[in-house]
């Protein structure tokens, strides 16, 4: 639930609480048939959905803009998601693939801290640990 301000023109009262679901804003754009449509609407619904976040990122890392996927996780984390170990391991692969492997060793072994069994964090550190410089 929250509080929904300046909703006069949706027939709500000002200050009134109600469900999340309904709290669209009016000049949302029309995204159907887009590709990642839905977390882009959800991003601008709920600016602090870390789910949304990583997905967005995870698209954006698939497409090669990295640095788009590594802003993206960065919010993610920020915004507290469920599954942190794994939100961490988003990062790591994003800034591996945009070449900072000083800072994507870090949040491998962070994910790690989180869930030592992680293997595809695992997986990932090996790669930063092995693999060439």
């Amino acid at each position: 639930m929250v509080v929904f301000d300046g909703a006069v023109e949706a027939g709500v009262a000002v200050g009134a609480v109600v469900p999340v679901t309904a709290v669209v804003p009016v000049d949302l754009p029309v995204l159907e048939g887009v590709p990642g449509a839905g977390p882009v609407a959800v991003v601008a619904v709920d600016p602090f959905d870390a789910a949304s976040h990583s997905t967005l990122g995870r698209m954006a890392l698939a497409t090669g803009q990295t640095a788009d996927a590594v802003r993206n996780f960065r919010v993610a984390i920020a915004a507290g998601p469920i599954d942190r170990a794994s939100a961490h391991a988003d990062l790591a692969e994003g800034l591996f693939q945009s070449g900072n492997r000083v800072e994507a060793k870090k949040e491998a072994l962070s994910a790690l801290e989180i869930a030592p069994t992680y293997q595809r964090a695992q997986e990932l550190l090996l790669k930063l640990v092995d693999g060439p410089r």
